[in-house]
């Protein structure tokens, strides 16, 4: 019989090891074939246990539809959690935008406002369309929606990531004095258009598939699962070809999608710390050099003290002008100090952003890299793990809102306590 090991990823690619041992009734002695096939995907684990049933019984020209496994009810119980837990925040998140952006509609809360609308199109979209998948296991339209499926995949990932830099952008240009409204108009029209153009490949790398002819059920699969199978069923071993094409376009997406955006968030952070600490230190020294050195009489130019007839009149400018001094300190230091809080929110802000973006997105991108460079200990761990490091990324949907909305906690417990 034909047994099949899977190691599935969320996006773009999934590392598939197949250890076949042929049947008793085939002709050729075939050794164990160990390779490693990428396929390319947005969230390639709908196929983990339905392309499982496409190779079982792979000299068979009549393989039965697929059955739901254990692992499909885990996965299913995960992305209903997921969806249910992230919608209504994603939703709440976005009206609370909407009322703020009609009082101010400032730069960062149209970035914010967009950020909130990749969460939610991968909630609603990716999460979704999992749900459906792992009900019905099998695919149930046409080549068009598997297609178009596929493409809004990629392109919720890649917008969120985009949106992402565009932040770390925006809070850069604040910094250095650049017209933010400008540059922030700009940073998202790049975003949603470098999106659009790199999740159009997307078209023609995936399609449906009937393993043959009178088969009653069909499967969303990438061109290269599509070539494997052939050369299974025609049991062929020239696999190289599949293997160079599946993996350059693999590399490709992990690099549009995640590596690239990772290394600009990375490059912008440093650098805007490094700038508003050195800002910060400034303020914070003139602020200590104006508090020892108040305006006071002795600070004030005497040249005329020893003019007796004007002596009475200059004591009196001299105590109107350091009253005036002294409030205007005042407040100089409490702009000051306004202006610092503001940065270091901001600073923060975008920290926590990238942070939560980088560990969510993390895991999964490393794991791909590892089956890059050893897939053999990669077969070992990949069973267990892929499926918990692909659902963080939709954590990070989850969990946004907490970060780019102050307060978003408390004011979503008071509301809820109001209605109870």
């Amino acid at each position: 019989m034909v047994q099949h090991s899977y190691a599935v990823g969320m996006f773009p690619a999934t590392l598939i090891s197949l250890k076949v041992k042929p049947m008793n009734n085939q002709e050729h002695d075939e050794a164990v074939l160990h390779r490693l096939l990428f396929q390319i995907n947005m969230e390639i684990a709908d196929q983990t246990p339905k392309e499982r049933e496409l190779f079982s019984n792979s000299s068979s020209h009549f393989i039965g539809p697929p059955q739901r496994i254990a692992e499909d009810n885990i996965r299913l119980g995960l992305m209903i959690v997921l969806f249910l837990a992230g919608t209504p925040l994603n939703v709440t998140a976005m009206m609370r935008l909407r009322r703020s952006m009609l009082s101010s509609a400032t730069p960062l809360k149209q970035l914010k406002q967009h950020l909130n609308i990749s969460d939610l199109m991968i909630l609603l979209i990716y999460t979704s369309s999992q749900i459906v998948w792992l009900i019905t296991v099998d695919w149930r339209s046409n080549d068009l929606m598997c297609k178009l499926l596929k493409f809004s995949h990629a392109l919720c990932f890649s917008v969120s990531s985009n949106v992402i830099v565009c932040i770390a952008i925006h809070r850069f240009s604040m910094v250095f004095g650049k017209s933010t409204k400008r540059v922030t108009t700009v940073s998202l029209w790049v975003a949603w258009t470098l999106a659009v153009a790199t999740s159009l490949p997307q078209f023609a790398v995936w399609t449906v598939y009937r393993p043959y002819e009178t088969a009653t059920w069909q499967q969303c699969v990438s061109i290269w699962f599509v070539r494997e199978y052939d050369i299974r069923t025609k049991n062929k071993t020239l696999l190289a070809e599949p293997l160079i094409s599946s993996t350059a376009y693999s590399v490709y997406h992990v690099l549009i999608v995640f590596w690239i955006p990772a290394a600009l968030l990375i490059i912008c952070y440093l650098r805007l710390a490094m700038v508003v600490s050195k800002e910060i230190y400034c303020e914070c020294e003139c602020v200590k050099q104006s508090q020892s050195t108040p305006l006071t009489n002795g600070n004030m130019p005497s040249t005329d003290q020893h003019v007796t007839s004007s002596r009475r009149l200059l004591s009196r400018i001299i105590s109107f002008s350091s009253s005036s001094s002294g409030r205007f300190e005042k407040a100089l230091m409490r702009h000051q100090c306004v202006t610092m809080r503001r940065k270091r929110n901001a600073i923060r802000t975008c920290l926590l952003l990238i942070v939560a973006y980088i560990f969510c997105w993390l895991p999964y991108n490393a794991f791909f890299l590892w089956g890059l460079i050893d897939h053999d200990s990669y077969q070992q761990w990949h069973n267990t793990s892929i499926a918990f490091l692909r659902y963080l990324i939709v954590v990070n949907s989850v969990t946004n809102p907490f970060i780019y909305l102050p307060n978003f906690r408390s004011a979503l417990c008071s509301s809820h306590a109001v209605q109870s």
